[in-house]
């Protein structure tokens, strides 16, 4: 009940108020009790009362946020950075006995001594734009209506950057500040006074990787003078023609008409500042108490110098910090105006605005004029304004001068709203940078130029003869070229000295049951209502048994062998190609898959065509297609009706790649097979579940990269039951942690075992994971666990490897051998392997 009058009595003569509880409720309520006493103490010292003793220290040895053992320690560490002494013999294990290290006895320093990356933006006039010095919008250009467009690019969060510093609820966000900021130099560009008007539609939240483009359009100015202006942006990557390139609009306003006068200075007149009568306020952990209410501002961003109460008005002096830069290329820094705004957090409002879902931001600036550009020290008045009545907003009148009382900035009217925290998550737009779909595209064939065949480059299909091996009416045999019925035949022909071929194609028979384990090439028809499975195997031995002979034959090494197929590739063809019946040949996509195996041992050799399954193509057009493919080096190719098409690895959400792309608006989405047991079907789904609390041992990564093995494939296409979960292993970085979890903190680089690590966040168990060995990438870690500890089972766990024994290990240079062949070099084994030729 006496609460409060027993802490202010104390307060004098206390050091240090600890609370002992689950929770620190009464600690709370401490440092709101001894705020007021020592608001009239205000000194240049922020950790010294007025009679030169340090300022009480107010914390709690538990917390329901982090961890107890965390909690505990970060309190004695207060302790003991504040005097206590601290017995941490007993924090420390005896064995090992702990290492001291002496620190230094004053404050950390740090100094970047690395060169700022260039800038430079060329010369833009040659591209027919005109120079804007700019920071971050170098280039502008004069529509052929009236309006005026200035462009640039501003880097991500994670390369680092005053921007990346302005961390809203955990979104590194552009601050409000820069957006009207780029609208007054629009303004200034077009000859306008000003920013009339400029609402904020959606927050400016930077990627984690790569950058945005940034583009700034003022419309045709009307009969008065105004433009219409608009902020937009979208990732820095190249676009595919006809794709939406995903400008999202940021904010829109109004530019208002050249002013008829320079205001005055701000303060009329100014005869000292502060003002006489301006009571000064303590800055004790602003910037900290900010943190902890979701504002996290960077070393850029912290400005704030002195504040000082007006009546209802708030004072301050704001510098614009070092490692910010220079303010030059901009009318007024950004990091210096949203610095000039930050005392807006110590105006009175009802505790009911405290809400830790949400973060106060700029929403509407009205009013806005820059007087004069370039400076780093200013002086700033922040007067509340009634919103009339409105909820959920709050108004200010804001006006900064120099040093000596110069107008510097005036806005009339900022309306400030809070933000969602889900809102900031989800703003960003969808992230598919990493997310890339297989799409057959057209490779046009030049047409043969008879008149000047003499002059063009020698093709590697034209050395010599040509050859097709198989059964009669098997495919279309090219003018000129020389029938075999197999291979064997081929082989005859050149101990009868014959020449060897430059190109020889090889057309896959149909295994209908008529002909099922007979000789293939007695014929090329067969019963379309073959068993699929005993089709595909006798597709596949005909094939291995081709390509074992072809490669065996030293007479046939500079002869490309085709291997064709019927439909044995899905190909969404347009409308005047055909669609076909949709259906794909599973004993030729076998046979591609072999064969496209054969073709990363031994490159050059061989070709895939694929040809059309619904009309037969012309010998002149299958001849045409192989010559010019292996002039472009292409291993695998489709016909259809005529035309040559080639694969290729196209971005997701592009024209044409059939609308793959991450979920719009779910932060938490990953890769899951949805409908039948089809590569097609692996689609992005939301998975809102990671999100959840988590339980005592779990943690939540930010996946980085994820590692795709063999079970990926075989789920995806429904060959092992029961199975279920694309991505078993991945590499990121901790998000969260569970209140039983040890040894992990947020913020760690980790690796390991995942149960579903396709999507941007994972959940898994903390004896899962493992820490990323320095200087591995995120791609390097995600590749390790599935076949270390694969390797590892068997060679350990099964085999039981021990120091001076030998192994014999298959496959050595596959992912799980080479895995093996380390594992097994570690434990001191003698190894022997077995590889193929080619490796």
């Amino acid at each position: 009940v006496h609460f409060h009058p027993a802490v202010a009595h104390i307060a004098p003569e206390t050091g240090v108020f600890l609370e002992l509880g689950p929770d620190p409720v009464l600690a709370t309520a401490t440092q709101h009790t001894l705020q007021p006493l020592t608001a009239d103490e205000a000194t240049a010292d922020a950790d010294e009362r007025a009679d030169g003793r340090p300022t009480p220290l107010v914390t709690a040895t538990l917390s329901h946020k982090r961890p107890d053992a965390h909690a505990l320690g970060h309190a004695l560490a207060q302790l003991h950075t504040h005097g206590t002494d601290i017995d941490w013999v007993r924090w420390f294990p005896a064995d090992p006995a702990p290492r001291t290290v002496e620190l230094p006895t004053y404050a950390f320093q740090r100094e970047r001594y690395w060169l700022a990356a260039g800038g430079g933006v060329g010369d833009v006039g040659a591209a027919g734009l005109q120079r804007v010095e700019h920071a971050h919008l170098p280039a502008a250009v004069g529509l052929a209506d009236g309006a005026l467009v200035l462009t640039g690019r501003i880097p991500g969060g994670g390369d680092g950057g005053w921007l990346a510093e302005h961390v809203m609820a955990g979104a590194v966000l552009a601050p409000g500040a820069a957006l009207v900021e780029w609208a007054l130099r629009a303004a200034d560009e077009a000859g306008c006074g000003g920013v009339e008007e400029l609402a904020l539609q959606v927050p400016l939240v930077l990627p984690a990787s790569g950058g945005l483009r940034v583009q700034v359009v003022a419309g045709a100015a009307t009969g008065d003078g105004r433009r219409d202006v608009r902020v937009y942006s979208r990732p820095d990557r190249d676009v595919e023609p006809g794709a939406d390139p995903g400008w999202v609009c940021h904010a829109e306003g109004v530019l208002g008409p050249p002013p008829l006068r320079s205001p005055g200075p701000v303060d009329e007149p100014v005869t000292a500042w502060p003002p006489v009568g301006a009571e000064p306020v303590r800055l004790d952990g602003f910037y900290e108490h900010a943190a902890a209410s979701g504002y996290v501002y960077g070393p850029s961003f912290r400005g704030l110098r002195a504040v000082w109460r007006d009546g209802v008005d708030l004072l301050a002096e704001v510098a614009l910090p070092e490692a910010a830069g220079d303010p030059e290329g901009f009318g007024i820094h950004p990091a210096l105006l949203d610095a000039a705004l930050h005392p807006a957090f110590l105006l009175d409002r009802p505790e009911a605005e405290h809400d830790e879902g949400r973060v106060w931001l700029p929403f509407a600036w009205n009013g806005v004029s820059l007087w004069a550009g370039g400076a780093t020290t200013v002086r700033v008045r922040l007067s509340p304004r009634n919103q009339d009545g409105v909820e959920g907003e709050r108004g200010l009148r804001v006006e900064v001068a120099d040093a000596v009382g110069g107008p510097v900035l005036t806005v009339d009217s900022l309306v400030m709203r809070p933000a969602a925290v889900d809102q900031l998550r989800t703003t960003g737009g969808p992230e598919v940078d990493g997310l890339f779909t297989l799409e057959w595209t057209p490779l046009p064939v030049p047409a043969q130029d008879h008149t000047n065949a003499g002059s063009h480059e020698p093709d590697p299909a034209d050395g010599g003869g040509w050859v097709v091996l198989g059964g009669q009416g098997c495919g279309p045999i090219p003018p000129g070229a020389v029938h075999h019925p197999s291979l064997e035949a081929l082989v005859s022909a050149l101990d009868d000295d014959g020449p060897a071929p430059s190109v020889a194609i090889a057309y896959l028979p149909a295994f209908g049951d008529p002909f099922y384990g007979s000789d293939p090439s007695d014929s090329c028809a067969g019963d379309t209502d073959t068993d699929l499975a005993a089709a595909g195997l006798a597709a596949s031995e005909w094939v291995l048994e081709l390509v074992r002979g072809w490669l065996a034959e030293p007479r046939l090494a500079d002869t490309r062998l085709v291997v064709g197929t019927r439909g044995a590739v899905a190909i969404d063809a347009s409308e005047a190609e055909g669609a076909g019946d949709g259906g794909v040949d599973v004993a030729g996509a076998a046979v591609c898959g072999l064969v496209r195996s054969a073709q990363a041992e031994n490159p050059g050799r061989f070709t895939l065509l694929d040809l059309d399954p619904d009309s037969e193509p012309l010998a002149e057009g299958v001849r045409g297609a192989v010559t010019w493919a292996a002039h472009m080096d292409e291993p695998q190719i489709a016909l259809r009706v005529g035309r040559l098409r080639v694969p290729r690895l196209m971005r997701a959400g592009g024209a044409s790649s059939g609308g793959v792309a991450a979920l719009v608006g779910q932060p938490a989405w990953r890769l899951e097979l949805t409908g039948a047991a089809t590569v097609e079907n692996v689609k992005p789904v939301p998975c809102p579940e990671v999100l959840e609390p988590l339980g005592p041992r779990q943690v939540r990564v930010a996946v980085h990269a994820a590692g795709i093995n063999f079970r990926d494939a075989l789920i995806s296409l429904g060959m092992v039951p029961g199975q279920t979960g694309l991505g078993g292993e991945g590499a990121g970085v901790v998000l969260d942690i569970g209140p039983e979890v040890t040894g992990l903190a947020v913020g760690d680089r980790v690796m390991g075992v995942f149960d579903r690590a396709f999507g941007p966040i994972a959940v898994t168990d903390a004896r899962m994971v493992a820490p990323i060995p320095a200087g591995w990438t995120d791609a390097q870690a995600a590749s390790v666990p599935v076949a270390f500890l694969t390797a590892w089972y068997g060679l350990v766990e099964l085999g039981g490897l021990q120091t001076g024994e030998s192994v014999l290990i298959h496959a050595a240079t596959g992912g799980v051998g080479m895995a093996a062949v380390r594992i097994a070099r570690y434990l001191g084994a003698e190894v022997y392997a077995t590889a193929s030729p080619g490796k």
